[in-house]
């Protein structure tokens, strides 16, 4: 099953790849109502030193519903 998944294209968008080489370990966060805005704000002070890890902000495009995807 691993071989031919190398035979089927990328499902994943760039960025998600991009960053599943540059960090060991990461977390989906499927967020809704009143938690958004509090993990939002929680995520930009935990991540404000770069050194630390990132996270990005999933749009309709890249997950459905809004995910936060948190890396370190």
């Amino acid at each position: 099953m691993q071989a031919t998944s190398k035979l089927m294209p990328k499902h994943l968008p760039q960025i998600l790849w991009d960053y599943r080489n540059q960090y060991e370990h990461h977390l989906i966060l499927k967020m809704g109502g009143k938690g958004v805005e509090e993990a939002r704000k929680y995520l930009k002070k935990e991540f404000a030193d770069s050194s630390k890890g990132a996270f990005i902000e999933c749009d309709a495009k890249l997950a459905q519903p809004l995910c936060y995807c948190a890396l370190q």
